[in-house]
């Protein structure tokens, strides 16, 4: 169910600690399905800076946000875009609970902290900030998704039943953390289950069953064998292929009637994940069954265009250091905006550590935060002139 509010009166832009502050202590958490309540803050900011306002709850724990400030532009826009939602956050081993949003020495310490509501933060108070100073028949979208963690839900969402939502879309940030370095791309993702069925008997009369441990293990080594790495980027490296977990039984004294592992398996931009996921079934055979728990594109866009040329310019300018282009280790809501859109350009570009993403007492700088907003900015007033 989506709902669109209108555009409001303008209001000063925010402050972005603060509202790192406010988003961080929104529990989106994959087991508390708060996220609507966490765009509703992120709304309550872009409708306060005049943005037309879609929530879109597309299922019972799941949303995402959309805001644009024209229905028919004059010319392409940017969007900013990111996810609210987080990994979970066990409560032992955290200085301060994981969603009080600390401030200490420089760093704001909290679960999504760096990953990534610091940079949704960032793009927010960048696009409140912007919108006085765009001119008639300009627009800038930005876009928030649910699910991101558990498999870019609220992107593919968008892409697969709402692309109209780039329309008059001409480039996109993802504001993933990359330390303020432009990354121009990133592997996809391709999670697989593999099981095996049997029949359970007492360990002492295994006669009597059928194990399927003994039908999964070589399985197992055949796809652990498996060559992925003969696929290989310039940029990324090489594709590759990790078992992940094992399950099998009930007891030590029993025959296991199931057994499972799951894969990870890492592509790079070129490979076929069809081609990939027909090898893995072939190496299965009829042992095991095959099944697929995520796919996700990779993304890659080309250094040299233009507008990246520009904002690896922009970007490495404010992190002092040299233009050059990298790639993130982790997969992220561009890959869906490409699905939507084959020819966008998209560049990753956040506040905050890739290495601090995900762990006890993640945080993002705050000067980081600040910057941020800065870059973004910089970037608005390339693209638009202004």
């Amino acid at each position: 169910m989506a709902t669109r509010t209108e555009a409001g009166c303008t209001a000063p832009p925010p402050d972005v600690l603060r509202l790192t502050q406010t988003l961080v202590a929104c529990n989106t958490m994959p087991e508390n399905g708060n996220e609507a309540a966490c765009l509703e803050a992120a709304a309550h900011t872009l409708r306060a800076a005049g943005f037309l306002v879609t929530l879109d709850r597309f299922d019972a724990t799941h949303a995402n946000l959309y805001a644009r400030l024209l229905d028919a532009p004059e010319s392409p826009g940017l969007c900013l875009a990111g996810h609210i939602d987080t990994v979970t956050a066990r409560a032992a081993g955290w200085r301060t609970p994981p969603l009080q949003a600390d401030e200490r020495q420089g760093r704001l310490y909290g679960r999504g902290s760096c990953d990534m509501k610091g940079g949704v933060a960032a793009l927010l108070c960048a696009a409140a900030a912007m919108r006085p100073r765009l001119r008639p028949g300009q627009d800038l979208r930005v876009h928030l998704y649910g699910g991101e963690e558990v498999g870019c839900l609220g992107s593919r969402h968008m892409a697969e039943r709402r692309p109209e939502e780039l329309a008059g879309v001409g480039a996109a940030i993802v504001a993933e953390p990359t330390a303020l370095l432009p990354s121009v791309g990133h592997r996809g993702a391709l999670w697989l289950r593999v099981t095996a069925s049997g029949n359970a008997a007492h360990a002492s009369m295994p006669q009597l069953g059928d194990n399927a441990l003994t039908r999964l293990l070589p399985v197992a080594a055949r796809i652990q064998a498996y060559d992925a790495g003969r696929w290989r980027h310039p940029q990324m490296g090489p594709a590759t292929l990790t078992l992940t977990t094992l399950h099998a039984g009930s007891g030590c004294n029993m025959v296991p009637d199931a057994a499972g592992l799951t894969v990870d398996i890492r592509t790079v931009p070129g490979q076929d994940q069809d081609a990939v996921l027909a090898d893995i079934r072939d190496l299965a055979g009829e042992a095991c069954r095959v099944e697929v728990l995520t796919r996700v594109p990779s993304l890659w866009t080309p250094p040299d265009l233009p507008w990246v040329r520009r904002v690896a310019r922009l970007a490495h300018g404010a992190a002092g250091q040299t233009p050059a282009p990298v790639t993130s280790q982790f997969f992220t809501d561009g890959a869906s905006l490409r699905l939507a859109k084959p020819e966008l350009p998209i560049i990753i570009l956040g506040p905050g550590e890739q290495g601090v993403a995900h762990q006890t007492n993640e945080w993002c700088a705050v000067p980081q935060l600040c910057r941020a907003v800065d870059v973004y900015m910089a970037i608005l007033a390339d693209w638009y002139g202004v």
